[in-house]
């Protein structure tokens, strides 16, 4: 019985403290580089082109709770946030390629920060934006010398 009752408590425990994510932040979102100011979808996951991950190592940022709408003109609000020119550089080449036709907008948003680039993201609309989620890694890195920042840039349908 003892042990019955051993492994119970150290399952509560385990469903108590979560799986180690990040909480969610409660302070509000920097203005220079907030949230698409397009209308979305109501709620739910969305048809969307991935353009590029882009990672550097090493340059800070801070993973996004919303997708910003991006262009070249917005570009340098957005980069502001890393510690130095290599990830503005990155995606400067990457959003003056992805050309989105009349009917899509390209968002972007830090997705990762950590030792692993995801091999892939999903898009959610949430009635006031977008969410840019990573996939998960496979085997990812149990330690590493430098973080890595991974950008996701998307297409998704203009709305509004």
């Amino acid at each position: 019985m003892e042990r019955f009752l051993g492994t119970l408590s150290l399952l509560a425990v385990l469903l108590i403290s979560g799986c180690g994510g990040d909480a969610p932040s409660d302070t509000a979102p920097d203005p220079t580089y907030g949230p698409s100011t397009s209308t979305a979808p109501s709620t739910g996951p969305v048809d969307f082109t991935l353009v590029a991950l882009v990672s550097e190592t090493a340059i800070g940022g801070e993973v996004a709770e919303q997708a910003t709408q991006l262009s070249s003109d917005s570009l340098s609000d957005f980069t502001d946030q890393f510690s130095n020119d290599r990830m503005e550089a990155a995606l400067s080449e990457e959003v003056a390629d992805a050309a989105p036709s009349g009917g899509e907008e390209l968002i972007g948003a830090v997705v990762s920060i950590g030792c692993d680039v995801p091999p892939g993201v999903a898009v959610e609309a949430t009635g006031t934006g977008w969410t840019i989620t990573p996939m998960k890694v496979k085997n990812p890195l149990q330690e590493c010398l430098a973080a890595i920042t991974t950008v996701a840039l998307v297409t998704v349908p203009a709305e509004g």
